[in-house]
C-alpha cells in the first residue's frame, strides 16, 4: 500500500486535499482543501478511516510537485514582505496539533493581530496560505501568476492603450464584429495562399462594411491592427503557418529542426532514397534535339552521408525507376558503368575501387511517394528482408542528405562560364532565353557527371558539422569524409549491412504482377508465354482447360522476352511464345502498354463503324419492307405457297441464264401462271418448247 506522508496531495469527492498532520498513536490525520476560500480550514479524519477510503479507491494520490520561486529571484520588495509575513505567523504555526483547533486558532490570530497591529483576518489568511501551499516559508509568496484572468477577454468600457498620433479615433469592438474578423481572417488570408494581411483586410472591409467605404468614412470600422490581433488571437503560430502554407510546406520550410539525420542511427545499414526533377536541360543522343529535364534518384547511407547509388531517367516516378537506383546501390559499380555505357565516355576513368559500395541495407527510408506505396515494395521486404520506412513528405531533417547533395551538384554545374542548359530563376520569363536552347549534355553524359560528383563527394567532402563519436578522434577522424565515416562505422559500429551475394538478386527486385495460366499458355498484358518443357506446372496447365489459374510473376520492364514465375520459392523462366506474340519480341513494358492503348482505341473505333453499319442495314431493310408492305387478310395455304415458290424459282433460273449468256438475244420474259387448266391442254408442251426457244 502507498505510504501516507505529510504534504501529499490527494483527490477525494472531486476535491484536492493536502495532508498537514499525521499521528499514528491517536489515529489522527488532518488535511486541508487546496482551493483557497474564506471558509477554508483544516479538517480532522481518523487515519484508519483514510486507509479504508484508500482501500476502496475513494481517495487517489496525485503526483503534484510544488513549484516555488527561488528566493534569490525575488525582488527586494517581495523579500521584505515575505520576511514580515513569516515573522507574523512563525510563533504559533508550529504548535501542532493544537493549532488545528478552530477556537485556539482564532484566539491566537486575534492576539497576534493586536501584537503586530494588524487584523485577525490578515493572520488567519497567512496561516491558511502557509498550509495550502506546502508548509514552507516560500509558500507565503503571493500567487501573482493567477492574477489578471489569463486567457479571458476583458469587457472594455474605455479604449485601452495609448492615444493614436493620427486624427482617427480607435473603436471598441463588440463580440459580433470580433466574430466577423475571425471568419474574414480565415477566409481572405489563411485560405488565399498569395494574399497579404493588408489585402485580406481590404477584402474584409469591402465585404462587411460596404456603406462605410462607399461613403469614404472609415472611422467606425476596425483598424488593420485590430483585424490582425483578433484574427490571430485563437491561433498558435504553428496552426497559423499550417493553415496558410499547408502541412507539407510547414514541415519543409518552417518546422523547427532540432534533430540530425546522422545521429538517428548507430552505424551503416539504413539508406535513404529520394527523387527530384533535375534543373539541367538534356539533348537527344540521336539528333541532339532537346528532350527536357530528367528525374534523378539518389540512394544515400544515413550514418555517413555516403552516396550508394544513382539513377537518371526520363520516365515518371515509379517503383521500376526506384528499383534501378537501389540495384545500383546493391551491385558492383564496374557492372553499373558497363551497363550504363559510361565506360565508353571520354575522360570517364572511374572504377569500382573509387566507389566501393555494393551492400544490402537493413532498411530504406523514403517518403510516401508512389514508388514504395505499392505491392511491388513487398518484394524488398519478403525476398531481401529489407524494411521500408515511409516517412512524411518534405521532411528535410529526415531526407535532407540526399536533397542537399542534389543542390550541391547543380550549384557547381551553374558555376561554368558557358551556359550549359541549367535553369535559373529567370527561366521562362518573358524576354529571357530558355535554358533549353543551351542544352549540352546527353542523358548518358549527365549521368557520368553525376557519378564523378558523387565519387568526389564520398571521398573528398569534409563533414564539418558531423556529430563525432567519442572514439573517432582516437582513430584520427576530426573532420572526416563520408567514405571515412562509412568504413569506420563498418569496423567499429553495430552496422547492419549485408552481402549482395544473393542468387537472382535483380529478379527478386523486379516488379511483380498476377498472370493467368490457361491451357493456351501464360497470358500477361495480352502477351503469351510458354512454360519450359517437362515442367510440373504443365500438369496444372492441362487441368485448367476452360478455367484460369492466377500465378505471381516478375518481369524485366526493359525486355519482355522472358517472364519469371515465382512459385513455391522457385523462379521459373518462361519464354515469349513467338507464334502467338512474336510482335512483342525485344519490346519494353511501355511499348506493350502503348500498343494495347492504341489497339483498344482502334477497336473502339471499329465497334462504332460496326454499329453504324448494322444500323444502316436495319434502316435499308425497313425501307424495302415498307415499299412492299400489303394488307394480308388471312394466312395463305400451303398449296399456294408451293406454286408461288416454283414460279420464283423459274424466274431466278432465267435471270441467271441471261447473266451467264450475255451475248444471247434477250427475250422478254413472260410469267405464265401455272394453273391446272394450262396443264391439261394438249398444246401445252408445244408452248413450252416455243417459250424456251427450242425450234
Amino acid at each position: 500500500m502507498l505510504d501516507i506522508l505529510i504534504n501529499q496531495i490527494w483527490s477525494h469527492n472531486n476535491k484536492h486535499y493536502r495532508i498537514l498532520y499525521i499521528d499514528q498513536e491517536i489515529d489522527l490525520l488532518i488535511w486541508i482543501e487546496t482551493r483557497y476560500n474564506d471558509n477554508c480550514f483544516p479538517e480532522e479524519l481518523e487515519l484508519s478511516e483514510f486507509r479504508a477510503l484508500l482501500k476502496r479507491s475513494e481517495v487517489v494520490h496525485l503526483n503534484y510537485t510544488d513549484d516555488y520561486v527561488p528566493i534569490d529571484n525575488l525582488t527586494p520588495k517581495t523579500k521584505i514582505k515575505l520576511e514580515n509575513d513569516w515573522a507574523l505567523i512563525t510563533d504559533f504555526i508550529n504548535e501542532e496539533p493544537i493549532v488545528f483547533d478552530r477556537k485556539h486558532f482564532n484566539k491566537k490570530c486575534r492576539e497576534l493581530g493586536e501584537l503586530h497591529n494588524c487584523s485577525r483576518q490578515t493572520v488567519r489568511r497567512l496561516a491558511i496560505k502557509y498550509w495550502v501551499n506546502g508548509k514552507t516559508k516560500l509558500s507565503l509568496i503571493s500567487n501573482y501568476h493567477n492574477s489578471g484572468g489569463k486567457g479571458k477577454q476583458k469587457q472594455l468600457t474605455l479604449i485601452n492603450g495609448r492615444q493614436r498620433t493620427d486624427n482617427r479615433k480607435s473603436i471598441i469592438l463588440d463580440n459580433a464584429t470580433k466574430l466577423k474578423i475571425k471568419k474574414g481572417y480565415k477566409r481572405w488570408y489563411l485560405k488565399v495562399k498569395q494574399a497579404s494581411k493588408r489585402t485580406a483586410y481590404n477584402n474584409f472591409i469591402r465585404k462587411n462594411f460596404p456603406k462605410e467605404w462607399k461613403s469614404k468614412n472609415l472611422s467606425k470600422v476596425p483598424s488593420l491592427k485590430q483585424f490582425i490581433y483578433w484574427g490571430e488571437l485563437d491561433l498558435s503560430s504553428e496552426a497559423r503557418l499550417k493553415a496558410k502554407h499547408g502541412d507539407i510546406n510547414f514541415d519543409k520550410d518552417f518546422r523547427i529542426n532540432e534533430g540530425s539525420s546522422y545521429s538517428s542511427v548507430n552505424g551503416p545499414g539504413i539508406s535513404q532514397i529520394d527523387s527530384t526533377p533535375s534543373d539541367v536541360e538534356l539533348i537527344s543522343e540521336i539528333d541532339e534535339s532537346p528532350i527536357g529535364c530528367p528525374t534523378v534518384y539518389f540512394v544515400c547511407d544515413v550514418y555517413s552521408a555516403m552516396v550508394l547509388g544513382v539513377h537518371v531517367t526520363l520516365e515518371s516516378p515509379s517503383y521500376v525507376q526506384a528499383m534501378e537506383a537501389l540495384y545500383c546501390s546493391f551491385s558492383n559499380k564496374d557492372e553499373f558503368f558497363k551497363k550504363s555505357l559510361l565506360d565508353s565516355i571520354e575522360s570517364f576513368e572511374l572504377s569500382s575501387e573509387d566507389w566501393p559500395c555494393e551492400y544490402i541495407p537493413n532498411s530504406i527510408v523514403t517518403d510516401r511517394g508512389p514508388e514504395f506505396i505499392s505491392r511491388n515494395s513487398n518484394n524488398l521486404v519478403q525476398s531481401l528482408g529489407i524494411q521500408i520506412e515511409n516517412k512524411e513528405s518534405y521532411r528535410p531533417e529526415l531526407k535532407g542528405l540526399v536533397e542537399k547533395l542534389i543542390d550541391l551538384v547543380h550549384t557547381e554545374l551553374r558555376g561554368s562560364e558557358e551556359n550549359i542548359g541549367i535553369k535559373d530563376k529567370d527561366d521562362g520569363r518573358r524576354g529571357a532565353t530558355k535554358a533549353r536552347a543551351y542544352g549540352t549534355f546527353t542523358m548518358r553524359e549527365y549521368l557520368a557527371i553525376l557519378v564523378m560528383a558523387i565519387v568526389r563527394h564520398n571521398n573528398s567532402r569534409l563533414l564539418k558539422n558531423y556529430p563525432l563519436d567519442h572514439e573517432m578522434p582516437k582513430d584520427g577522424l576530426y573532420v572526416p569524409t563520408p567514405s571515412e565515416v562509412f568504413n569506420w562505422g563498418i569496423l567499429n559500429k553495430s552496422g547492419k549491412l549485408r552481402s549482395n551475394k544473393i542468387r537472382n538478386l535483380r529478379t527478386l527486385m523486379l516488379p511483380r504482377e498476377n498472370v493467368n495460366l490457361t491451357k493456351n499458355g501464360i497470358k500477361f498484358n495480352n502477351v503469351w508465354y510458354k512454360l519450359p518443357k517437362d515442367h510440373p506446372l504443365r500438369d496444372v496447365q492441362l487441368k485448367t482447360q476452360r478455367k484460369t489459374t492466377k500465378l505471381d510473376a516478375s518481369y524485366e520492364p526493359y525486355n519482355l522476352n522472358q517472364l519469371f514465375i515465382i512459385n513455391e520459392k522457385e523462379i521459373i523462366p518462361c519464354d515469349l511464345n513467338l507464334e502467338k506474340s512474336g510482335l512483342f519480341k525485344n519490346k519494353t513494358i511501355w511499348d506493350i502498354k502503348s500498343f494495347i492503348t492504341t489497339q483498344k482505341s482502334k477497336i473502339s473505333e471499329a465497334k462504332d463503324s460496326e454499329t453504324l453499319a448494322a444500323i444502316h442495314f436495319l434502316e435499308s431493310s425497313e425501307n424495302i419492307r415498307k415499299k412492299k408492305a400489303k394488307k394480308i387478310s388471312s394466312s395463305p395455304q400451303s398449296k399456294t405457297v408451293k406454286k408461288n415458290r416454283e414460279q420464283d424459282k423459274e424466274l431466278e433460273r432465267q435471270r441467271r441464264m441471261d447473266a451467264a449468256n450475255p451475248d444471247n438475244d434477250k427475250k422478254e420474259t413472260k410469267v405464265i401462271k401455272m394453273t391446272s387448266t394450262n396443264l391439261d391442254q394438249p398444246d401445252f408442251l408445244d408452248f413450252i418448247d416455243q417459250l424456251m426457244g427450242d425450234e
